[in-house]
C-alpha cells in the first residue's frame, strides 16, 4: 500500500536519456563508417600508424574515410564521457543507471583500445573482428541505459532500494482494479 502511494520515479533525469541518444547516434555513424572502411578495403591505406596516417596523401578519399572513422571514434569516446558526468550529476540516477555507464565507459575504452592495437598490429583477422564485437557490445550497453533511462515505475531492488524496473505483464494490465 505504502508503495503505490508513492509516485513513480524515474532512474534518472531527461539529461541522461539526451547524452545515451547523442552517443548512440554517433556510434551508429562509427559504426557505418568502420563498415565502409572494411568493405571498400581502405582500412590499410594508414599502414600501422594509429594516431596519424604516416605521411598519405590527406587528399585520397581512402585516408579522408580512415581519418573521419578515427575522429568519430574521439567524438564517441568524448560522448560516453559526458554521459558519464551527466549521470554522476544527476540526483535521480540510481545505481543501477550509474553501474550501467560505468559498464558504457569501460567497454567504449575497450573499443578505443582494439581499434589502435587493430591498426599498430597491421590489422590481424582476430582484432579487427574483436573490435566489431566491441562495438556491437558499446551499442548494446548504450541501449541499455538509454531504455533504462526510459522506464518510469520502479520497485524496491537490492543496490540503492529503488533500482529494478517494475515492466508489467500483459496478464496484469488486464485485470481490473
Amino acid at each position: 500500500v505504502l508503495a503505490a502511494a508513492r509516485a513513480p520515479m524515474l532512474p534518472g533525469g531527461p539529461g541522461i536519456a539526451r547524452a545515451a541518444d547523442r552517443a548512440l547516434a554517433a556510434l551508429m555513424l562509427q559504426v557505418g563508417l568502420g563498415a565502409c572502411l572494411r568493405h571498400l578495403g581502405a582500412a590499410p591505406v594508414c599502414g600501422t600508424d594509429p594516431i596519424g596516417c604516416g605521411g598519405a596523401d590527406l587528399s585520397h578519399p581512402a585516408v579522408l574515410l580512415t581519418f573521419a572513422h578515427r575522429g568519430v571514434g574521439v567524438v564517441v569516446l568524448a560522448l560516453v564521457l559526458a554521459l558519464v558526468v551527466v549521470t554522476s550529476r544527476d540526483p535521480r540516477a540510481v545505481a543501477r543507471t550509474v553501474a550501467a555507464v560505468r559498464v558504457v565507459a569501460l567497454v567504449a575504452a575497450l573499443q578505443v583500445t582494439l581499434g589502435l592495437l587493430a591498426v599498430w598490429l597491421a590489422l590481424p583477422i582476430a582484432l579487427v573482428t574483436l573490435h566489431l564485437v566491441g562495438a556491437e557490445l558499446l551499442f548494446m550497453a548504450l541501449l541499455s541505459v538509454r531504455l533504462r533511462s526510459a522506464l518510469g515505475a520502479r520497485a524496491r531492488g537490492p543496490l540503492d532500494g529503488q533500482a529494478v524496473a517494475v515492466v508489467p505483464v500483459a496478464h496484469e494490465l488486464a485485470r481490473p482494479t
